[in-house]
C-alpha cells in the first residue's frame, strides 16, 4: 500500500512495473484517509520526531533508522 502523492504516482508506477512485473507482488495507491496502515506510519513518524518520551513509546515499532 502506497500513499498517493499525485506528483509521484507516474514515477511510482513506472519503477514498480519495471521491478515487480515478473513477481507476484502487488501494490495499490491510496489516499491517506482510505488506509489505516498509512495512519499508523504517520503516527509513528510524528511520535518519533516529537520528543524523547514519545520516541521511547514507539521505539519497539521502529526496525531501523536511515540517516541521510
Amino acid at each position: 500500500m502506497l500513499e498517493t502523492d499525485r506528483t509521484l504516482v507516474p514515477d511510482d508506477k513506472r519503477w514498480l512495473f519495471e521491478e515487480l512485473h515478473k513477481t507476484d507482488v502487488r501494490y495499490d495507491h491510496r489516499e491517506r484517509h482510505e488506509e489505516p496502515l498509512l495512519w499508523a506510519a504517520d503516527a509513528i513518524a510524528w511520535a518519533w520526531n516529537r520528543d524523547q518520551s514519545w520516541r521511547a513509546k514507539v521505539r519497539p515499532l521502529v526496525l531501523d533508522e536511515i540517516h541521510a
